[in-house]
């Protein structure tokens, strides 16, 4: 090394305490300034372990050791500043001092000499080897001859040792180690019983790691092995620590942004290219602790550490220890387990300081000095609210450990077992295929299971609201090539008020991608009775039901899933899996005849990426039960803000408040089936034109009101040019056919007049390819590039419009309408509360199912905006915020919600969370759409206190039906359902009960009803 390279790495030592002192913020580069003080008490949170070694009051660089006989011992710099050179006052320039504790670092002795060469002496480390030899390890500066070294300039005499052989009574003569490396760190004993030096380097700009091996007790050293600094400036003050595979782990100083890591699998002989470990630090200090944690002291954030579960694969966040910024600290540990710290202050009259902590599962625990009293953690205190948990290690099995309940964390099958006091909850194991991958371009790589990471790390976690563990996988091994390099973080944690377990997965969208991924997995079928899933309006499961049931569609928000939830129930006790970031969730859901139920919770990416943290929450509820499961549910939708009362609704549009107590009305104008069309009837074309004009609707419904119907909503399709699910987006004019504009205009006074709300269907995610308006490069494109093409509905041929140009084309029309004087009070837009959110790939107006929801929002608000009733087909939970009324919410029947049988037992799920917030008409008759084969309609919408579908031309039985179901619902539209509950075995008999004491009680087998208190039913709808 040249004197003047020497000179360069003394002073990246001496300017750190500057440079420190104005560091920068990384993230936004403005200047940060350091972190609060830290209350102390002296002689409680820190002691001091030499306040003046008697070479001019300025003590640093602390080293310190737990002799064989249980005493401390600790090294240390004394001089006059942070170089001291020698001066005429101080003729040997900075020394060596050493002091010793008898009482686990309490008190120290007086300072006493260990070692005072010619030049200035410093950065001593001190080690006692297994034959109870002391090793002390410093570097020397010497004053430069002449006008240079007048002016302070030295030159480096590299890397030395001394030993004493009788517990540091004498020391030998000093040996040179390196004459052009330094140190900073103490000699490791290596556990084939080598001795390993971590040193550093500097080269004009370059500076790097290295270390030296010692096979002999440290008389003779073997040549430097340099690190490889991987573009990095080093300044490295290299630190080493055996790991638990038999590799080595470095650590090494770099000057600004992030300390380095490098290994060696060979014993030291070479080393991997050093990597950013992350977070900022010089002078790094390793030690493991007898529990297996590896604790990693540095400076920066002024005297800081970090600790490590899975062998510095991962660490904690940074644990600040004091708030002076001298560091350079060392560790040990105690007899009892907890760990002793020294450092220094830095500026004139710098003493060395002692603190004592305790870290394991966890967490780490300042301790007091003379007893176990933990004083501050870092994590939050009972009286702050933070969450009571205890993590804890039994082999591959962590153990989160709350006041309320329990979880276990199986590392080699992820599979999660919840202890309450009721009993145990356990979910599946990680299973084959529950994990799929791909690559940036979208190309699948086939499918894995989750727990087969070639590794796996685990360490705790705590935010201040949730404690728990951070599971790390990465490397999926292929049955050819090489592994893929996915990475998943998997957080497990218990917190809230609660106690709830709560599941957050990240990963990483590098090269290789998650595209699905189903975890956490089922609950075993041991651990419920049944499932409660609110597949449409709501389904009660028992695990052992008979036939089989699936799902119509896996995704939030479509009839699988109207609300992003299910539950599993065992009578005294339930489980709520709630999805809290549903947009791209939903379910694997699997029930043979017979069952065992099963459902995964499925996560699938957005856009060919992971995007964002994806969170599931399971509240434990007791008791339970599915009325338990939903009102959970309710309080979670309304902590979130997404739960608008019907009356809000109501004081923001008075129209909507005509609607309660009022009938729905479904009526049409044009039925016309395209050739091309699945519908189309090749035998009777005629049958595919049916057309009723607008006056001679507008004629029906005033004949309507003369039956004493004084209110309603009517809901017109087929108004278009060519009547129902035809041309969308590009529907108008209105059926000229039909009448035209004029036609359209003078129906909508007459329901004007009549006092009906007068709303149209509309349609704005088929896209017909006879439409205007089309464009194939407007329409959405799908993960492969293309589009998908049909030809279901009547309108023929169609593809679907991309979701970022609906809200344009809704504005198009309805002003297009209300422009022309059409008195139009509402509109349906057809399927987007009941379809999955789409996904477009189209690199002119990509969209994420996040994105679409928020445009099919936008164009409910432009309904709103003109003061329009908003309303759609079905009521999928992210639109019940917007919606005034939906046109179904029944059940699911088999084969389909057209006819059959339920699914399962029907429960109302929905209307438990939703009553008082939206309002749900319902079809009359027997096994009509939504209402199982043997089910009278009428019952069960009395249950639900909705709205009555009325017919345009109706008989006597229909409409004193349809005034009862009025007058129930004109008095419990807006008031929460609270209850419901099976009278008997058969599931036939069954109560409602509503927060203001009414109770609704109906018989599905013997077709009787009642209501208590009893129902007026008026004459006509007014």
């Amino acid at each position: 090394m040249t004197a003047k390279s020497a000179a360069l790495v003394l002073l990246t030592c001496a300017a750190v305490f500057f440079a420190a002192t104005c560091s920068r913020d990384l993230r936004g580069g403005t200047p940060s300034g350091p972190p609060p003080a830290v209350a102390e008490l002296a002689g409680g949170e820190f002691v001091h372990v030499c306040r003046d070694g008697g070479a001019g009051g300025y003590e640093a660089f602390p080293d310190v050791c737990r002799l064989g006989d249980g005493r401390l011992m600790s090294v240390f710099y004394a001089g006059y500043d942070h170089v001291s050179l020698p001066t005429a006052r101080w003729p040997k320039g900075g020394r060596i001092d050493y002091a010793i504790s008898g009482d686990g670092g309490r008190t120290w002795s007086k300072p006493g000499l260990l070692y005072d060469g010619p030049d200035d002496d410093r950065d001593p480390s001190i080690v006692e080897l297994p034959s109870g030899k002391l090793l002390c390890n410093f570097f020397s500066l010497r004053r430069k001859p002449g006008a240079d070294g007048a002016a302070g300039a030295w030159d480096g005499l590299g890397t030395w040792l001394v030993e004493s052989s009788d517990g540091g009574r004498t020391w030998s003569p000093p040996r040179l180690v390196s004459p052009d490396y330094y140190c900073s760190s103490p000699i490791r004993v290596l556990p084939d019983g080598r001795l390993m030096l971590g040193l550093y380097r500097q080269e004009g700009e370059k500076a790097w790691g290295a270390v030296a091996v010692s096979g002999d007790d440290g008389r003779t050293w073997g040549s430097v092995v340099d690190i490889p600094n991987g573009g990095f400036k080093l300044d490295a003050e290299t630190d080493v620590i055996a790991l638990e595979d038999g590799r080595i782990l470095a650590a090494q100083r770099e000057p600004a942004t992030s300390m380095a890591s490098s290994t060696s699998s060979d014993g030291g002989r070479t080393w991997s290219v050093s990597r950013a470990m992350g977070f900022p630090g010089h002078c790094p200090y390793l030690l493991r602790t007898k529990g297996g944690v590896i604790v990693l002291a540095h400076r920066l954030p002024q005297t800081s550490l970090h600790y490590s579960f899975d062998e510095g694969s991962t660490w904690s966040g940074n644990v600040v220890v004091d708030d002076v910024i001298g560091a350079y600290p060392s560790m040990a540990e105690l007899e009892d387990g907890s760990v002793l710290i020294v450092y220094y202050e830095e500026g004139a009259g710098s003493n060395v300081r002692a603190r004592r902590f305790r870290v394991g599962p966890g967490g780490l625990e300042w301790l007091a000095f003379g007893d176990d009293r933990a004083y501050r953690r870092d994590d939050p205190p009972a009286e702050s609210g933070g969450p009571q948990v205890r993590v804890s290690r039994e082999g591959g099995v962590w153990l989160l450990s709350g006041e309320k309940r329990s979880v276990a964390v199986d590392l080699e099958t992820l599979g999660l077992t919840v202890k309450t006091e009721r009993g145990t909850w356990a979910t599946k194991p990680s299973f084959d295929g529950d994990l799929r991958l791909g690559d940036a371009a979208a190309s699948d790589l086939g499918a894995f299971r989750l727990a087969s990471a070639v590794r796996r790390s685990a360490a705790p976690y705590r935010n201040g609201f949730e404690t728990g563990l951070k599971v790390s996988l990465a490397g999926f091994r292929r049955a050819e090539g090489p592994d893929l390099d996915a990475r998943i973080d998997l957080f497990v944690g218990l917190g809230g008020n609660d106690g709830d377990l709560v599941c957050r997965i990240v990963a990483d969208d590098d090269g290789v991608r998650v595209r699905e991924l189903l975890w956490p997995a089922s609950f075993e079928p041991g651990s419920f009775a049944s499932a409660v899933v609110p597949f449409m309006q709501g389904m009660l499961l028992p695990k052992n039901w008979p036939r089989a049931v699936r799902l119509y569609d896996a995704l939030s928000y479509g009839r699988g899933l109207y609300m992003p939830w299910w539950g599993f129930d065992r009578g005294a006790e339930s489980v709520l899996v709630l999805l809290e970031t549903p947009d791209d969730a939903g379910c694997r859901f699997d029930h043979p005849a017979g069952g065992p139920t099963s459902i995964d919770v499925r996560w699938v990416h957005s856009l060919g990426r992971w995007s964002y943290p994806r969170v599931v929450r399971f509240a434990f509820l007791d008791p339970g039960g599915y009325v338990g499961l939903a009102k959970r549910y309710r309080r979670h939708v309304a902590e979130t803000g997404r739960f608008v009362p019907l009356r809000e609704k109501i004081a923001r549009n008075a129209l909507v408040g005509k609607l309660v107590g009022a009938p729905v009305v479904h009526t049409s104008i044009l039925y016309h089936v395209q050739p091309q069309s699945s519908y189309y009837d090749k035998k009777d074309p005629a049958k595919n034109h049916q057309l009723v004009t607008f006056d001679r609707r507008a004629g029906e419904l005033n004949a309507l009101a003369s039956l004493g119907v004084g209110r309603a909503y009517v809901h017109l399709d087929g108004w278009g040019v060519r009547g129902y699910d035809n041309l969308h987006p590009d529907i108008l004019p209105p059926s000229p056919e039909a009448g035209g504009w004029d036609g359209m205009r003078r129906l909508a006074d007459a329901c004007a007049q009549l006092g009906f709300v007068f709303a149209v269907h509309d349609q704005y995610r088929d896209y017909y390819l006879d439409a205007a308006s089309y464009n194939p490069r407007n329409a959405q494109v799908g993960e492969n590039g293309r589009r998908d093409f049909h030809a279901t509905w009547y309108g023929g041929t169609q593809t679907y419009l991309c979701p970022s140009l609906a809200p344009g084309h809704v504005a198009k029309n309805h002003r297009a309408l209300l422009d022309a004087g059409i008195k139009l009070r509402g509109a349906y837009l057809d399927v987007f509360a009941v379809v999955p959110p789409d996904e477009c790939y189209s690199p002119e107006h990509p969209v994420t199912r996040t994105e679409c929801l928020r445009f099919r929002g936008d164009a409910f608000d432009f309904v709103r905006s003109y003061g329009g009733i908003v309303s759609s087909e079905e009521p999928a939970d992210w639109a019940v915020p917007e919606l005034d009324l939906v046109h179904h919410g029944p059940f699911a029947l088999d084969p389909n919600p057209g006819s059959g049988p339920a699914m399962g037992i029907p429960v109302p799920l929905f209307d438990l969370v939703y009553h008082d917030s939206i309002l749900l008409p319902w079809s009359l008759g027997k096994g009509a759409w939504g209402i199982p084969e043997n089910d009278l309609g009428f019952l069960h919408g009395l249950g639900h206190a909705g709205l009555p579908y009325l017919s345009i031309a109706p008989g006597a039985d229909e409409l004193g039906h349809v005034r009862t179901m009025c007058a129930l619902n004109a008095r419990l539209a807006a008031v929460e359902l609270i209850g419901h509950e099976f009278l008997d075995g058969s599931f036939r008999r069954q109560r409602f009960t509503y927060a203001d004491r009414t109770a609704v009680t109906i018989d599905l087998d013997a077709g009787t009803w009642d209501v208590s208190p009893k129902l007026e039913v008026p004459a006509a709808i007014r």
